[in-house]
């Protein structure tokens, strides 16, 4: 299961807080902010030339396996050029490029990559002069190659000058308008920058009629639409990339990960469950269901969210939707699961410091803190320094222990951090009971009732303040 939690449970909330996001939409294919390698493929391929002998002679046998496996792709054609040119087989490499450009025009030409691929070449080689008398070549020889601006481009980007990227993207359209790679820089650049949403949007529907058999320009328009709020359209450009890809995510599901990037929660709950109703495969439907749980948790609908998590812990066990089932368990007083399921993550994965910190908390409010609370407790506070919740889980079970100078220390700089934290004030103002500060044990005590009028140890708290007084 893809997910992953963020946050630690609260014990002082009625709904512990669990964050199970589902993967971006970069992980589900295509990234927003990388070049796909589609296109990297095209442009420079910069990179190729830092590899050691070792790894391009895998790499090389890699790509003429794919060679055979798919010979009418001209893309891994043409990146097998490249590892050849640095494998020294200059000929071989022109004769690959050019006849993976003579079938795909996206794909630089052979005479821009040999140019390119020598000065990546003599960078490696740590020959800087003739890099740059080559490189100052290439603005002669390759002033109306698009492919070559392209180029130019990547590396501005790389830079942050964003000013010479535009102009070199420009110009490459310019060149050759009919090329998706073209269009389609040119619209993800303005995109990105923010300098033209209505300018990327054309391009990009541009970039797919000039190439609908390209997944990737699907992508980034229906990311497009849906950012000017057309769902529809979004849902038409992701159903054409799931016909392309049909071993990627729904339509559907793609949507809803975007609406929550943006924080739209109701938006996400609605297309998860558009997406479970399009009838997915057992896993990804699992997978859905774990999102949707995590958007539910975050709406504060715990009912909802425990019956999405349970249905997707039916396909398999994932420690992620354990432990969150488990903080339901907790929030609902059902503490014999909530424990089952917090030590089912620790016996999976030791040393889990949400799990560790959860477990500890619940031992403690249930009067079974000892020796075990305080080891979790310490733990989880090595895993995870500074964080609040888990200092307080820790000062509380030092409270527990016996420890209450320690305990005194640790909690004053809690209920400053979070004071909205009952037991945090409770297990301090005992401490202080305990180490004759009567006074401030009278002001945390008191906090704890204004907190918390239902706080399970009220009895407790109101003679500790009869004392106090």
């Amino acid at each position: 299961m893809a997910a992953l939690l963020l946050c630690v449970a609260t014990s002082a909330t009625a709904v512990p807080l669990v964050s199970m996001p589902e993967p971006s939409s970069g992980d589900l294919r295509f990234g927003a902010d990388a070049i796909p390698n589609e296109i990297r493929d095209s442009i420079a391929q910069d990179k190729v030339a830092t590899l050691s002998e070792r790894i391009l002679l895998g790499q090389s046998e890699r790509l003429r396996a794919e060679v055979t496996k798919h010979p009418e792709d001209p893309y891994p054609l043409h990146a097998l050029g490249t590892v050849t040119f640095h494998l020294g087989g200059d000929k071989e490499a022109e004769a690959l490029w050019r006849a993976a450009a003579k079938r795909e025009p996206n794909l630089a030409p052979a005479d821009l990559m040999r140019d390119v691929q020598t000065v990546f070449r003599l960078l490696a080689k740590g020959e800087n002069n003739a890099a740059q008398m080559q490189l100052g070549l290439l603005d002669v020889r390759h002033a109306a190659q698009p492919h070559f601006h392209l180029i130019r481009a990547e590396q501005a980007m790389r830079g942050r000058n964003f000013d010479e990227a535009e102009r070199a993207f420009r110009k490459a359209h310019e060149l050759s308008p009919q090329l998706y790679v073209s269009s389609l820089n040119l619209a993800r650049f303005l995109d990105f920058s923010a300098r033209d949403r209505t300018e990327a949007l054309r391009l990009y529907e541009e970039s797919a009629r000039n190439a609908p058999a390209r997944a990737e320009v699907w992508h980034y328009l229906g990311r497009a639409q849906l950012g000017i709020g057309d769902e529809q359209a979004a849902l038409a450009s992701f159903r054409r990339l799931a016909s392309l890809v049909p071993q990627g995510p729904l339509a559907e599901r793609r949507i809803a990960t975007l609406k929550l990037e943006t924080g739209d929660l109701p938006g996400a709950e609605r297309w998860y469950r558009r997406a479970l109703q399009a009838r997915p495969g057992a896993a990804e439907s699992a997978e859905i269901n774990a999102a949707l749980g995590d958007v539910l948790l975050r709406q504060g609908n715990t009912v909802a969210a425990r019956a999405a998590i349970e249905a997707a812990l039916k396909h398999a066990e994932s420690l992620p939707l354990v432990f969150a089932l488990a903080t339901l368990d907790e929030a609902d007083g059902r503490n014999a699961a909530a424990e089952r399921g917090y030590r089912r993550v620790l016996e999976a994965s030791p040393g889990n410091p949400l799990a560790a910190n959860n477990l500890a908390m619940l031992l403690i409010r249930n009067r079974r803190a000892g020796d075990e609370a305080l080891r979790l407790a310490e733990g989880a506070r090595t895993a995870v320094p500074g964080n609040a919740i888990i200092e307080s889980t820790y000062g509380c079970a030092l409270s527990d222990a016996g420890r209450n100078l320690e305990a005194i220390t640790v909690l004053e700089a809690v209920v400053k951090a979070r004071p909205t934290d009952s037991w945090a004030e409770y297990c301090l103002g005992r401490s202080q009971i305990e180490n004759g500060l009567k006074a401030e044990a009278g002001v945390h005590l008191g906090r704890v009732l204004e907190l918390d009028s239902h706080f399970p140890r009220r009895d407790e708290v109101r003679k500790m303040l009869g004392t106090a007084h």
